[in-house]
């Protein structure tokens, strides 16, 4: 149960400074409790006091004794009871000293305590190490902080820090300026809790010092502390100052882009103007940092992310920089974020950078009713990309366009397929092309040839009055274009095909084939009225031709 004593007891009792002086006599607890775990640590504290910390334990009277080195038989330098209770943390009431002469450095502490029963309990410094040593050094610190100016502005972003650094001698109890050329670290802490960039001073005879800190956007909690003190010195408080108001200033920008799709890695020209508003007027802005990015920055963030370019507005508040992208990006133009910027304002543009990409080897056919298909794959960022199937009679020159088409949507690996069917020429060679989109570089197949052999076919009725039902002879020839001109086409499949009067189908009658001389003779009879003709069925190397129609009246 914890003591109804207040929460801050001073224990009757005085500090004893001389070495080899008179311990009291304690009633110590057994060997067995002699060495109490409640004594969690030991600090040395800025003012040069000591604080031990008690853990769970209601000590009713505590005693600090600091030895004069770990060895077990060290005399004691200081002793006292005069110690001052919070929240289990029991301080000296008065900066420890130790008797004159004795040298700056580290000392074991031993710490004594009474508990309610009466019993006292021991702790040895040394048998924990040196974290627990009192550490006797001049502690030289830092105190409040001044500037020459309240408010900040964009024009003004640099105040004059003003401080003094003061050292307190343990070994007097005394405090007074701190050695002429004294280091200090002036610096801040930001929004995002980053620290700033330090400055630093050197303090004069009297351990004051001043220094310019120029204030960034987002900072605040300006301190300063002493640094690289001497051997016998250790920091002491840190110096904190006001964080100054800031006033803001708005501004406006326009821009473009000498091109708003780019080569990967190629610059292009990012220009443009700024106008601040100055006393009631928008008036061009000198000296404005400008910058391109992929991302529009933050002022209570460090650095700019995905920058692709940045610059200085002239004296007209024109500015004019390259820009280089690696890919297609949404961009943002703007002067540096900062605090003392009101708001955003920012110019947005995409910039499309085409990805390389390629086309396979087509495949291509033509059929025998002159229809070429060509099937291939576009690859790379190709999703529904366009493409162009083009011809030419040479392979060579005169390509033009016979249809735009779409690729189809990608696969994980970035492929694309097509396929598309076209009437076809006799002859010729057949590529696809990518023209240059926001997504994709231009890129064109390797051209195929495709062909057939061109035919005809010729027909003449026996007679176009015959009787009813009487014997009816379609006769021609059949030709084939070659290198040497028209030939005849010997052994093809010729089909005689009849369309009654007012029926809208063709029925196959009789087939048969051509001789050498290329000639075919079919024999049927005169059904009805109704309009004859013949086609032939060639083989892969052939195209289809189809005769002229000739009506025959039978009655």
């Amino acid at each position: 149960m914890r003591s109804v004593r207040p929460a801050s007891v001073r224990a009757a009792a005085t500090f004893l400074l001389a070495a080899g002086c008179a311990v009291p006599a304690l009633a110590v607890a057994p060997a067995a409790h002699a060495d109490s775990p409640a004594v969690s640590q030991v600090t040395s504290d800025d003012d040069g006091r000591l604080t031990v910390y008690l853990d769970s334990v209601d000590a009713l009277w505590v005693q600090v004794s600091v030895r004069a080195s770990a060895a077990a038989d060290a005399p004691v330098l200081a002793s006292t009871d005069d110690l001052t209770e919070a929240d289990g943390r029991w301080t000296t009431e008065h900066t420890v000293s130790l008797p004159a002469g004795t040298a700056y450095g580290d000392y074991p502490v031993d710490v004594d305590y009474r508990l309610p029963g009466g019993q006292v309990q021991h702790w040895s410094g040394a048998d924990h190490g040196s974290a627990s040593d009192l550490d006797y050094r001049l502690r030289t610190g830092v105190g409040a902080l001044s500037f020459d100016r309240d408010t900040l502005d964009w024009d003004h972003q640099t105040i004059v820090v003003s401080g003094a650094a003061t050292t307190l001698d343990p070994a007097t109890g005394t405090t007074g300026p701190a050695r002429a050329g004294t280091t200090v670290e002036v610096d801040y802490d930001t929004l995002t809790g980053l620290t700033g960039s330090p400055v630093t001073a050197t303090t004069g005879a009297d351990g004051a010092f001043q220094v310019p800190l120029t204030f960034p956007a987002g900072a605040q909690s300006v301190r300063a502390r002493v640094i690289a003190p001497a051997a016998d010195t250790v920091p002491g408080p840190v110096g904190y100052g006001p964080t100054p108001s800031v006033t803001t200033s708005r501004y406006r920008i326009s821009a473009t882009e000498s091109r708003t799709r780019a080569n990967p890695n190629v610059p292009f020209t990012e220009q443009g103007s700024v106008q601040r508003f100055v006393n009631g007027i928008w008036q061009p802005w000198a000296g404005a940092p400008v910058y391109t990015a992929t991302v529009y920055g933050s002022p209570y963030t460090t650095g700019l992310t995905g920058v692709l370019g940045h610059g200085t507005t002239g004296t007209g508040g024109t500015f004019g920089y390259s820009v280089v992208a690696a890919r297609t990006t949404d961009t943002y133009t703007f002067v540096q974020p900062s605090v003392y910027l009101a708001g955003s304002s920012s110019f947005s543009e995409r910039i499309a950078v085409p990805t390389v990409g390629s086309l396979t080897t087509p495949a291509a056919s033509v059929d025998q009713y002159d229809t070429v298909t060509v099937s291939g794959s576009l690859r790379g960022s190709c999703d529904y990309e366009p493409l162009s199937l083009e011809y030419s009679a040479n392979g060579k020159t005169g390509w033009s366009n016979l249809q735009w088409f779409k690729a189809n949507g990608g696969t994980y690996n970035g492929t694309c397929s097509y396929k598309i069917s076209k009437p076809a020429y006799w002859d010729g060679y057949y590529r696809v092309r990518h023209p240059e989109t926001d997504i994709m570089q231009p890129v064109v197949s390797a051209a195929k040839r495709v062909n057939r052999t061109r035919t005809g076919v010729s027909v003449a009725m026996s007679s176009t009055k015959p009787k009813l039902n009487a014997k009816l002879t379609a006769s021609g020839n059949v030709y084939q274009l070659t290198a040497s001109g028209w030939k005849p086409y010997a052994g093809v499949h010729v089909v005689l095909v009849f369309k009654p009067k007012g029926d809208p189908n063709w029925y196959w009658v009789v087939k048969g084939y051509t001789n050498a001389a290329g000639h075919y003779t079919l024999n049927t009879k005169a059904f009805e009225d109704g309009t004859w003709g013949t086609y032939i069925e060639p083989d892969a190397k052939h195209y289809y031709a189809e005769s002229k129609d000739v009506y025959v009246d039978a009655h």
